[in-house]
Formats: structure tokens, sequence, C-alpha cells
């Protein structure tokens, strides 16, 4: 989980990458500049958004697709 509301690069996204983890993310810019489909992006001011973020990443195998976009991070 990174609830960031702003950020450099984002080195843990890509260490988690790295090690196959899901990642559950704050949908601000330099994020999506790594990857707009590998995390599970949150807004970081709503809750709700990041309760769902959550849930879905923790009731959700890593599907092919973002296991592709983890290979090409």
């Amino acid at each position: 989980l990174f609830p960031s509301l702003h950020e450099g690069l984002g080195m843990p996204i890509i260490e988690a990458v790295s090690f196959g983890k899901p990642v559950v993310a704050s949908s601000i810019d330099v994020f999506m500049e790594i990857s707009e489909t590998a995390p599970y992006y949150f807004n970081p001011r709503d809750r709700d958004s990041i309760v769902e973020a959550l849930h879905e990443a923790l009731s959700s195998k890593l599907s092919s697709q973002k296991k592709n976009e983890y290979e090409r991070i």
C-alpha cells in the first residue's frame, strides 16, 4: 500500500513489482508513469476508494494482464 500525495520515482512500487506482490497505490501522475494498469489505484483523499482498491487487490489473483505488465516494469 502506497498512499502518497507527492512522490519522486516510486521505488517501493518497483520493489513490490519485482517480488510479484500486488501494488495498491495513489493515482498520482508519477505512479501512473510507471504503469497505468499494474497497480490497483485509488484516490488518496477518498477513504472509500482506498478500501475498494485494497479489497480488490487482496481478493484477486494477479491477472495475466497485470503479470505481463509486471514483467514489462
